[in-house]
């Protein structure tokens, strides 16, 4: 579809806030008003984009300079439906 990552992020953006408007005008039309804790969601996806934008870079600036640091973090990647770092064990294999 998109040629580019940066074009696959803003078309998963677009398809994220399509859904969030759809959610805003049924909410509207029941009469379902957001409490304070709904709206603080808000500022949680902020922080969470922040958050993840900072991990990449530094992991991205750390792969670059150590260069058995990219395998590593593919297996943490792989493995990140099983756990993560949880699902290694000891000598490092990936557990079934």
């Amino acid at each position: 579809m998109c040629s580019s990552p940066t074009g696959r992020s803003f078309s998963s953006c677009k398809r994220r806030s399509t859904s969030l408007l759809i959610y805003v005008v049924i909410a509207l039309l029941y009469g379902i008003w957001p409490s304070w804790q709904t709206l603080l969601v808000v500022p949680g996806i902020i922080f969470a984009g922040v958050n993840g934008v900072s991990i990449g870079m530094l992991l991205g600036t750390l792969c670059a300079r150590f260069r058995d640091i990219p395998p590593i973090v593919q297996t943490i990647t792989q493995n990140s439906d099983r756990g993560g770092l949880a699902a290694l064990s000891a000598d490092g294999a990936a557990c079934a």
